[in-house]
């Protein structure tokens, strides 16, 4: 079967969010192997950390970009032979014309849950085309139970025709981390004593202020000095919220690379994500992965995620996040352990291999029903 696979979210640098989900289920997807041939399609020269073509993996670069799903993709899939058999487009825009089955990824709904984060340029193109992909899709997947239920409700979707595929934690976090790897963090970053981590993009959703405003209420009861770390970028499509400066104690580290965060996330008391509003939330399975506790919201995808491996509190009430972070810093050794043992064990749940051959199998599946 023919495959092609629109890849221009994994294909950048400084990854975070769809680009990371983008990115590693490509990877898994190429290690699979199989007997699927596949065409990706980039509007420019690929990266070099992207896979590799090999016989049945090849790229397929298209220019210029500008509206690239609105009219270079539609005609090259018209025009240019062989055609694949099905289109995947691992984000929200598929080829605004098609003439073969579309299949697309929504990793949530954020911004029409949160507009205010957006700007309005950027606002209008993400809800007029996801709304336009969604609704031409021959099938939807999307990465938390959560998100299907938004979908469904948001658009008058069938269930049926949405697949929740998992996303995965990489292979660099299940590696054992040396005392080496944490000390070369630590020294990178300036890091010093205990310090709760929160790692995430700029954006009102995120909900930093109260994040902010509830630690600083723990330091005052504290007996010891921890610092709240605060790692992640912001994107250039979210609006620009203005900030009051950081307390004492809060440490904005800003973007960190990925080969960093294993260690930074492993040396820390506990990962922090009170969240208004989570498609997933990759660095939540991450940071159960390599053995932290994690204190994350009581709403959307986080308790889905964590089961029961997480502390979790109201994103609204300053006092709950507050006592979330007290709760994780004062946890007894053995209560901790308890915490590390579910945490490791729910993160075995995801995994990029099994998110690619789930995908791959809607996507023959979706080929096949044409083909009939």
């Amino acid at each position: 079967m023919l495959i092609g696979i629109d890849a221009n979210e994994a294909n950048t640098s400084d990854r975070v969010g769809s680009n990371v989900y983008s990115f590693e289920l490509l990877s898994a997807i190429e290690d699979l192997r199989g007997n699927n041939e596949y065409i990706i399609y980039l509007k420019e020269e690929k990266q070099t950390d992207l896979p590799q073509e090999r016989k049945l993996f090849g790229y397929r670069v298209l220019k210029p970009s500008f509206l690239w799903t609105r009219w270079r993709l539609p005609l090259d899939l018209f025009t240019h032979h062989p055609r694949p058999q099905v289109f995947f487009t691992p984000g929200h825009y598929a080829p605004q014309f098609s003439p073969i089955p579309t299949v697309i990824t929504i990793l949530d709904l954020s911004f029409l849950t949160y507009p205010e984060s957006f700007k309005p340029t950027a606002l209008r193109q993400l809800t007029e085309w996801t709304k336009q992909s969604a609704l031409n899709a021959a099938h939807i997947l999307t990465i938390s139970q959560a998100s299907k239920k938004d979908i469904v409700k948001q658009y008058n979707i069938a269930p049926e025709k949405i697949t929740v595929t998992y996303p995965g934690v990489s292979s660099h976090f299940r590696d054992p981390i040396s005392a080496k790897a944490v000390a070369a963090v630590r020294a990178k970053y300036q890091l010093h004593g205990d310090y709760l981590l929160f790692i995430g993009t700029r954006q009102p959703k995120k909900n930093l202020p109260r994040l902010v405003e509830a630690f600083n209420s723990v330091t005052q009861s504290l007996s010891h000095s921890v610092t709240l770390v605060l790692a992640g970028k912001t994107w250039s499509q979210f609006t620009t919220e203005k900030t009051k400066p950081l307390p004492n104690g809060v440490k904005d580290i800003g973007f960190v690379p990925d080969q960093d965060l294993p260690a930074l996330i492993k040396d820390s008391t506990a990962f922090v994500l009170p969240s208004l509003y989570e498609g997933f939330g990759i660095p939540v399975a991450e940071a159960m992965t390599v053995g932290t506790p994690v204190i994350v919201s009581n709403v959307s995808s986080l308790p889905e995620i964590t089961g029961r491996a997480g502390i979790l509190v109201d994103p609204h009430d300053v006092a709950d996040i507050a006592r979330g972070m007290t709760e994780a810093l004062s946890l007894p050794a053995a209560k901790r352990v308890q915490f590390i043992k579910a945490g490791k064990l729910q993160a075995k749940k995801f995994a990029w291999r099994a998110c690619a051959t789930k995908t791959v199998e809607v996507l023959e599946n979706v080929a096949s029903r044409k083909s009939a």
